[in-house]
């Protein structure tokens, strides 16, 4: 019984060191991944631009959807005057369009 109970009492040893070790490598891969990835943040948007659509008004003028994605962005930034230009003008060139949600 004796090498038995040695024999178990080893076992149990070496699943505590096992389990220790397994700890240790993840408090390690935890502390590396932390070191590694600070966050960064990101201004960059993939959005078009409004200078975009004033480009695309340039080079085809009577582009309607231009005219109201342009409008769009000028009533989210608060100039609601320029934004009903660019509706009045999207309006003249189609309509009998019908505009909802603008």
């Amino acid at each position: 019984m004796p090498a038995q109970k040695s024999k178990d009492n080893n076992l149990k040893l070496l699943y505590r060191l096992f389990i220790l070790t397994l700890l240790a490598l993840s408090a390690m891969n935890l502390v590396i991944f932390k070191l590694n990835n600070r966050e960064t943040i990101v201004y960059a948007t993939t959005e078009p631009t409004s200078e975009y659509w004033e480009s695309l008004i340039a080079k085809n003028p009577t582009y309607r959807d231009a005219y109201l994605v342009l409008a769009s962005i000028n009533k989210g930034r608060g100039d609601l005057d320029k934004a009903q230009e660019l509706i009045t003008k999207a309006k003249n060139i189609d309509p009998y369009w019908a505009l909802e949600g603008l």
